[in-house]
């Protein structure tokens, strides 16, 4: 997978009434950071991958619920360079560690 670059996208983005979203903010709601890694981590185990460490990460500016947004990762050896988008362009950065999964 070295030098492969993997695309997900979240055609529908994160439905404005999910639970994940109670109390990330009232009235102006932004999808918490942990609900987008959670999603990279969900399809990079479609790929054989699981995330280890974060290494750095910026939020440029927040995601919005309902917007539509896309995962690209750059993979290089046992590391990603992870670059989230909307239909506004990158919204976060991330470098993290990437290893196999078992089976």
């Amino acid at each position: 997978m070295n030098g492969e670059v993997l695309r997900f996208r979240e055609s529908n983005g994160i439905p404005p009434e999910s639970p994940c979203l109670d109390g990330h903010f009232t009235g102006n709601p932004i999808v918490p950071g942990a609900v987008i890694l959670a999603h990279l981590s969900h399809h990079l185990a479609r790929h054989g991958l699981s995330m280890g460490r974060i290494e750095r990460m910026k939020f440029k500016r927040p995601l919005l619920p309902s917007r539509p947004f896309a995962i690209s990762v750059a993979v290089e050896a046992n590391s990603g360079k992870v670059d989230f988008t909307d239909d506004e362009g990158s919204f976060a950065a991330a470098r993290i560690t990437l290893r196999p999964t078992d089976g």
